[in-house]
């Protein structure tokens, strides 16, 4: 129980001296750098499904002509 008092109130010193010390400006700043990434995912993830729908295509035409290929030898 003590140790749990004692990190409760180590917990809100800590606040209390990271907003004194400005802290906002870093939690706007990290905000903006996280904005950003995201936006940048975004634009890689589209590309990536593009990419995906690309080859499941080029799967779906090399699987159908395999079996049309190997229909033509059985005969």
């Amino acid at each position: 129980m003590k140790k749990f008092i004692i990190g409760v109130l180590l917990g809100i010193v800590g606040l209390g001296i990271f907003m004194y010390l400005g802290g906002s400006k870093y939690v706007k700043a990290f905000g903006s750098g996280t904005e950003k990434a995201g936006a940048k995912l975004e634009r890689y993830e589209k590309q990536v499904q593009e990419t995906a729908k690309d080859a499941k295509w080029a799967a779906t035409k090399t699987v159908e002509k395999t079996k049309d290929k190997v229909k033509e030898y059985s005969r």
